[in-house]
């Protein structure tokens, strides 16, 4: 049986697709054949999995049989199609962003007897609430993006507002509720230790509110933007207590970010060069301060331990290391500035974001320096994080 199947679901497939020959495809689930792709190309022996198998019932089944796989496949088909919309609202493009941050702050404290459970957890905090602002940002945009961006998901009508924002404070509240979970502990003693898990967790969520009710737009809103930020790497620092020029870091990640905002304000139209200058000049005095960190007192705190595992010249190292991880954004944003075009502004502000978790993952290489497939295992996020922002848009 030859079966012309796209591998893209789409709503507008006919079920009536001509077959050249038929084989047993309920015993071995999967089409034994060629498959061409919508671009061409042909793949042997691909399975297809319950897609495949009810397309195929719809053409060699029982009148049963068909009816049945009809309906399951158009099921799929919708499911698909809705769970990308859902995936859309949320950018989940930029997630990795949000657990390099929460990575990086774990690396900064380094305990030496580290809750991988409680990690775990607080990744799940910091997605949730990350992707909470992601959807309430649209949700509180929904007026504007009528006008200005109808092709999005909320003022197209695929998803409802209602909807939206139940979405995004139930993962508010889901984020909330984890960090109250890491935050309480019962120690040898009986007694309830409480970190500071849940403080920077609500004060989190206070931003994202504040950002999407009153400070978008405004002269605040890249502030608050960079807080949030902070806040996040300060979330992954809370398994341990802060020590002496922990904030370092995490206020430059912020002043990164804040610039990288302040830059991205005009991308959906011609920008503004003083708004492209200024918001360039925070990233590049977040830059100087990463440069300069790792040979101040900054670095000091449990610096007698880090210093016996730590090589020579291993400053001088990271130094090299985020200079090269940083030179596309500065390319990209040179080139924006040139030509004040929205799609160069677009790519830029793409790249600034993306290259966060170069970043941290530079900066983990400087705070473990004796683990350095940590860092490695940080850098890896980049990649899905590129992969699906060719697919979902990450801004």
């Amino acid at each position: 049986m030859i079966v012309k199947f796209p591998l893209v679901y789409d709503a507008s497939i006919q079920l009536d697709a001509p077959i050249n020959s038929c084989v047993d495809l309920i015993n071995t689930w999967e089409i034994a054949s060629a498959l061409q792709y919508p671009r061409g190309g042909l793949v042997r022996n691909q399975p297809l999995g319950l897609p495949g198998l009810f397309f195929a019932l719809c053409k060699t089944g029982t009148p049963p049989q068909r009816t049945l796989a009809q309906v399951c496949f158009r099921a799929f088909n919708c499911s698909m199609s809705k769970l990308s919309d859902y995936f859309r609202l949320m950018r989940i493009s930029l997630l990795p962003t949000a657990w390099s941050n929460v990575l990086l702050g774990f690396a900064l404290t380094s305990p030496d007897a580290p809750s991988w459970i409680s990690l775990a957890l607080l990744l799940v905090c910091s997605s949730c609430l990350y992707l909470s602002g992601m959807v309430l940002n649209d949700a509180f945009d929904y007026k504007l993006d009528l006008t200005e961006r109808p092709e999005r998901v909320l003022p197209s009508g695929k998803i409802s507002v209602r909807t939206a924002k139940l979405l995004g404070f139930g993962l508010m509240a889901i984020g909330i509720a984890v960090a109250a979970f890491i935050s309480i502990e019962r120690g040898k003693t009986g007694l309830i230790l409480v970190r500071p898990t849940l403080g920077c967790a609500v004060a989190l969520a206070a931003l994202i509110l504040y950002y999407n009710l009153r400070a978008k737009g405004t002269i605040l809103g890249p502030v608050v933007m960079g807080l949030c930020r902070m806040l996040n790497v300060l979330l992954g620092c809370s398994l341990d207590k802060f020590e002496y020029g922990i904030w370092f870091v995490p206020l430059a990640i912020g002043i990164y970010v804040a610039g990288v905002t302040w830059f991205a304000r005009d991308e959906n139209k011609t920008g503004e060069r003083p708004n492209l200058l200024f918001g360039a000049a925070l990233m590049t005095l977040s830059a100087g301060l990463l440069f300069w960190y790792p040979f101040t007192q900054f670095f000091s705190y449990n610096y007698q331990l880090r210093l016996l595992r730590t090589p020579p010249n291993h400053g001088f190292l990271f130094v090299g290391l985020l200079a090269m991880m940083l030179f596309p954004v500065a390319r990209k944003v040179i080139v924006a500035i040139s030509t004040k075009s929205s799609s160069d502004v677009k790519q830029a502000v793409i790249t600034s974001l993306l290259t966060i978790i170069m970043i941290d993952a530079s900066i983990c290489y400087l705070a473990l320096p004796a683990t350095p497939a940590y860092a490695l295992a940080v850098a890896t996020l980049v990649i899905p994080a590129y992969l699906m922002s060719r697919r979902i848009m990450a801004t």
